[in-house]
């Protein structure tokens, strides 16, 4: 229970600091708010505060799946719109195109660019040097809270762009393994070519505009998509990934200088 609580424990301050700060707007509606303040700061109210804090996280939850929606519509679901007028094979593909474009944009470049050790900031300072959870507990915690997002709000965003389910949920487990997959190489990015790491903004800009015009460009010159990407919703390709998935985040944990790969990238940050 000590290790899921320092794990989390930046998602438990955020979720008090939420509850109180929206208890504090609350204070200033004449009526019920005063009312509310005064049953939670002045009598203690806990199971009020809960109840509050719990449905302000889930506006926010509700929020980052909308940005996950967002994004699915403006890069995969758009995209294949404007190639399915002029390509008929492709309208025809629908959904063997969509599972395409989402693997290169959301599971192969998103684990990487948007990699938790690449995008620190203030808040990793306060939790590691202020609160003082290690540097490696406070991001692998991390790593396993995008993990559970990410399977849920993808595995949701693909089923509202109307794919079939299986599909939504084996694609979504694979951006869900992949993402420590990416962590690992973006350590191995920080101690085998540290050159790259340290331009890491320009990388993974690169990165990024590959796999979009790798995804648009194959599509628009061959007007179809082959169907060896069937194999994204194969057994074997699925447990190939979990099971490297799983082998990574084991790394992680065990890493020897994973702590202070955290902590220089807090501090260069």
């Amino acid at each position: 229970m000590i290790i899921i609580k320092r794990l989390f424990a930046e998602k438990i301050l955020r979720y008090n600091e939420n509850a109180g700060r929206f208890i504090m707007m609350l204070k200033r509606v004449p009526g019920i708010g005063k009312g509310v303040y005064t049953q939670v700061v002045d009598n203690g109210n806990n199971i009020l505060k809960h109840i509050i804090g719990v449905l302000v996280q889930l506006v926010l939850l509700g929020w980052e799946f909308v940005k996950k929606l967002l994004f699915l519509i403006a890069f995969v679901w758009l995209p294949y719109r404007i190639l399915a007028n002029d390509c008929p094979l492709i309208a025809e593909q629908r959904t063997l195109t969509l599972m395409f474009l989402f693997f290169l944009i959301c599971t192969v470049a998103g684990s990487i660019v948007n990699s938790v050790i690449c995008v620190v900031d203030k808040r990793d300072y306060f939790m590691t040097r202020v609160v003082l959870i290690s540097p490696a507990i406070n991001s692998l915690g991390k790593v396993m809270y995008r993990m559970v997002t990410d399977f849920a709000f993808f595995a949701l965003a693909l089923y509202v762009i109307k794919l079939p389910m299986h599909v939504c949920l084996l694609l979504s487990l694979i951006t869900m393994f992949a993402r420590p997959i990416g962590e690992v190489l973006v350590v191995l990015m920080y101690e085998k070519a540290r050159l790259l790491y340290n331009n890491r903004g320009a990388v993974f800009g690169t990165v990024m505009a590959v796999s979009l015009m790798a995804g648009y460009g194959v599509l628009y010159m061959t007007r179809t998509v082959s169907v060896f990407w069937h194999i994204l919703v194969t057994p074997v390709f699925v447990i190939a990934i979990v099971v490297l998935g799983i082998i990574s985040f084991l790394v992680l944990c065990n890493y020897r200088n994973y702590a202070g790969i955290v902590k220089d990238a807090i501090a260069t940050k």
